[in-house]
């Protein structure tokens, strides 16, 4: 399956698993044309060669984790918000001595 073939798939209400798998995909694809093993025939142009590959692979890595670091640090800092809210504090209590 290629990237071409999952992107035509996704819809607008896309899950973390189906955007990490189109990312390994891309991935994937990227370092296969990069050792110039490619599943389909097809012309590569000029412009495209193995060490302007390596730089584009390089960014699209630098820009996924950058991504990954800005989603988990809203995470944390959301879960910081939480769990300090004292409405939310008393609820995991009850439901604690609920459970005792």
């Amino acid at each position: 399956m290629t990237s071409n073939n999952i992107i035509l798939q996704l819809t607008l209400s896309n899950s973390t698993r189906d955007v990490k798998l189109l990312q390994d995909l891309i991935i994937t694809e990227a370092i296969q044309a990069y050792e110039q093993k490619l599943d389909f025939p097809a012309k590569i142009p000029e412009f495209l060669t193995p060490d302007r590959l390596l730089n584009i692979l390089a960014a699209l890595l630098k820009a996924l984790l950058q991504e990954k670091k800005r989603v988990l640090g809203a995470f944390i800092r959301k879960r910081q918000k939480i769990s300090t809210n004292p409405q939310f504090l008393q609820s995991v209590q009850l439901r604690e001595q609920q459970l005792r």
